[in-house]
């Protein structure tokens, strides 16, 4: 299992990334942390909700910003161009993580506890 955190500009004070205390919270060896200033993953995750990709349907152009949240794709999957298709999409985080545990869990990938 491999976890990518993209910080992003979001809100009109987030400005910086992220301080090492905030993005030192994370402490995992599979966790990769990346800085997206100019919110290319959101345009992408926008791009990918107005072509139709259900799983991203609140994201849709007029609908809520595309940030904070987990997305859970089948192992193996490659991103190219566009943004794959996901298993799984929680959107805010905080009270998606119960379903993001069983999502991970019905791919193999962790074990419930």
């Amino acid at each position: 299992m491999r976890v990518y955190v993209v910080w992003a500009t979001v809100l009109e004070n987030d400005t910086d990334p992220p301080t090492a205390e905030i993005s030192g919270l994370l402490k995992d060896e599979r966790i990769r942390q990346f800085w997206d200033p100019a919110r290319d993953l959101s345009a992408m995750v926008r791009a990918a909700a107005d072509s139709g990709m259900t799983a991203f349907h609140d994201f849709k152009t007029g609908g809520h910003t595309p940030y904070d949240m987990a997305i859970v794709y089948k192992p193996g999957t490659r991103w190219v161009e566009k943004i794959p298709k996901p298993v799984w999409v929680g959107s805010p985080v905080a009270p998606s993580i119960q379903e993001l545990g069983k999502q991970l869990n019905a791919l193999g990938v962790v074990s419930a506890h």
